[in-house]
């Protein structure tokens, strides 16, 4: 979006000269007006609201629920890791559905239904009292979370191109974080109390987070849905109006450099597993930090995200410049772990000093 053209200077009272204005400087727009002009398309200022409404929902439950399996439903921390593991592995086959599904039905209507689903699943947890149900019922959330986030994700393929698409996700990214820090605040809450009472009802609120969100998902117009099948006539050829479709018919498993990204993504991937499950565990269980460091943690990352999210992702369409900000942020992440390692034993403000500087 162009800046509005900037009022002609008026002359000097001293000279008929009119002062030189520096372009670089008129040409930038001021904070607010950029904020407006990331979320001018429509698809885009949906896809924002509902995200900083669910999102919430998704800091309190980051924050809270590795905690309310072990010091709530009593599991041991490697039922915990089946639990959550067993999730992801559920989330990684619903995830190739969910986008299935997405080119073959209303993406817009399976969106809204996932995400119904979703927000009662998170509800659901309050009902957890022992390894079972937890198993149970952390599979269905996170292989209709996973569905969700593939079809959230075809989506904007279909609704933004090129560098806008890169914009567009750092955007989503940004409010994603801003929202997840004000849940992780409030999460922070269930943990000062300590009492299964307050883990539940905090659970209960990021469902219903969740479930708001639906409210803005509704609104989504008919063009993020999947175009219609390509036809052919009786001759074999494809008609002129429906030729911009077939790409479609290219499958993902035939190409060997998508494949390829695809597996580093999915090692790299394992950063939100450190955050999500093992940097609460390891706080609570094999430190002396506080158990609340969980909520500091988590919403510093979040802060140092929205920071730094979009003005890093610019020049990222171009796919070096992609690989080389990705190879920094593999070697930033490494580090982290081991300083976070460090944490081990050290007495409780020492350990809260290096777990922060771990996160940050």
């Amino acid at each position: 979006m162009s800046p509005a053209p900037t009022a002609p200077s008026s002359p000097s009272p001293d000279t008929d000269a009119v002062p030189v204005i520096d372009p670089a400087v008129e040409a930038r727009p001021g904070l607010l007006r950029r904020l407006a002009a990331s979320v001018a398309d429509p698809v885009l200022r949906i896809l924002v609201i509902a995200t900083l409404i669910s999102r919430v929902g998704r800091g309190i439950f980051l924050t809270v629920t590795v905690l309310y399996f072990t010091l709530i439903v009593g599991l041991a921390p490697h039922e915990v890791a089946i639990v959550l593991g067993a999730a992801s592995a559920a989330g990684v086959l619903s995830s190739l559905a969910g986008g299935w599904l997405a080119d073959r039905v209303s993406a817009r209507r399976l969106l809204v239904t996932l995400s119904v689903i979703d927000g009662a699943g998170l509800i659901c947890y309050v009902f957890a009292h022992d390894f079972t149900s937890a198993l149970v019922i952390a599979v269905i959330v996170g292989a209709v979370e996973q569905a969700a986030n593939s079809t959230r994700m075809a989506i904007i393929a279909r609704a933004f191109d090129g560098d806008q698409r890169v914009h567009a996700r750092a955007v989503l990214r940004t409010v994603t974080n801003v929202a997840i820090a004000v849940g992780s605040g409030i999460g922070a809450l269930a943990l000062l109390a300590g009492t299964a009472e307050a883990y539940r009802w905090i659970i209960v609120g990021a469902g219903v987070m969740y479930l708001a969100g639906v409210t803005q998902l509704v609104k989504l117009p008919h063009r993020v849905d999947a175009p219609k099948a390509q036809v052919t006539d009786a001759a074999g050829t494809t008609p002129p109006a429906t030729r911009g479709t077939s790409r479609l018919s290219h499958s993902p498993w035939r190409d060997p450099r998508y494949l390829a990204l695809t597996a580093l993504s999915a090692v790299f991937g394992m950063q939100f597993g450190v955050g999500e499950v093992g940097v609460p565990l390891w706080i609570a269980n094999d430190t002396n930090a506080p158990e609340v460091l969980v909520a500091v943690v988590l919403i510093l990352n979040t802060i140092i995200v929205v920071l730094f999210q979009v003005p890093l992702s610019r020049g990222t369409h171009d796919l070096r410049r992609a690989g080389r900000v990705s190879a920094i942020a593999a070697w930033l992440m490494a580090a982290a772990c081991l300083i976070y390692a460090a944490a081990a034993g050290l007495p409780a403000g020492f350990a809260i000093a290096v777990i922060v500087a771990a996160a940050a």
